[in-house]
């Protein structure tokens, strides 16, 4: 006597992705499902993955650790202006810069980042900061960097990116090369 599809017995019966799992929590014993293969094909290396390097001519801030920020140095921090966009020495950007730094120095006022100097040049920004540490820096650099950014995308009526790459700094350890360093952002600023 043949069987229906009805009566067959569960043994008889194709197995399901729910009749597996069922199987393999009874399995276990604990309730619990083993966790499925992986693909393959998926992840690791790939053409065209990862980060593009610097373009020859044109070379960015390395992407190497930093060197720690001590709180008795000051920084000496450049940020470079994307390719293509306005210069900074109109009397618009200028004032848009200066107002964010001013906004960014009463932000920080009495905290772990401060903005000291600040010079504009046509296609750069040089920075004198003092930092407690490097993780201070970074996010003080950020939200400046932010600020300026978005300051300057709202006067030029335009989205997008305006910094080249990260900010690149220089850590000021002896009065000789701060000097240095408060004549060259004086020397270029206006």
């Amino acid at each position: 006597m043949a069987t229906t599809s009805k009566h067959r017995s569960t043994a008889d019966r194709p197995r399901t992705a729910a009749t597996k799992t069922a199987s393999n929590r009874r399995a276990n014993g604990k309730g619990t499902t083993t966790p499925p293969p992986t693909r393959s094909g998926r992840g690791g290396a790939r053409p065209g993955a990862g980060r593009k390097p610097n373009i020859p001519g044109q070379p960015g801030v390395d992407h190497r650790p930093r060197e720690p920020v001590d709180a008795r140095w000051p920084v000496h921090v450049t940020i470079k202006l994307d390719a293509g966009l306005p210069r900074l020495h109109g009397k618009p950007a200028l004032d848009v810069v200066r107002a964010a730094c001013a906004a960014a120095v009463e932000h920080h006022l009495g905290g772990p980042f401060r903005l000291l100097h600040h010079a504009v040049q046509a296609d750069r920004l040089h920075l004198l900061c003092e930092a407690e540490s490097r993780p201070y820096l970074a996010t003080g650099m950020q939200g400046l960097c932010i600020r300026i950014a978005r300051a300057l995308n709202k006067l030029w009526s335009r989205r997008g990116r305006v910094f080249a790459d990260r900010y690149d700094d220089r850590i000021l350890s002896s009065r000789h090369e701060v000097r240095e360093a408060l004549r060259d952002v004086f020397g270029v600023g206006k």
